[in-house]
């Protein structure tokens, strides 16, 4: 069985991506909540695959 990690997406590196070379495209996106992160993993696992 194939493995998927999902890793929810997180803002630690934002403050290093506001440099005007490099332009931080996920500004303003938010975090997902942990049912948000689960509800993900339900997506994989409904198509058979080991989601972690």
């Amino acid at each position: 069985m194939s493995r998927v990690d999902v890793l929810p997406f997180h803002k630690l590196g934002e403050a290093k991506r506001q440099a005007p070379a490099l332009p931080f495209t996920l500004h303003g996106t938010p975090s997902p909540t942990p049912e948000q992160v689960t509800a993900a993993r339900e997506v994989f696992r409904a198509h058979g695959l080991n989601a972690v």
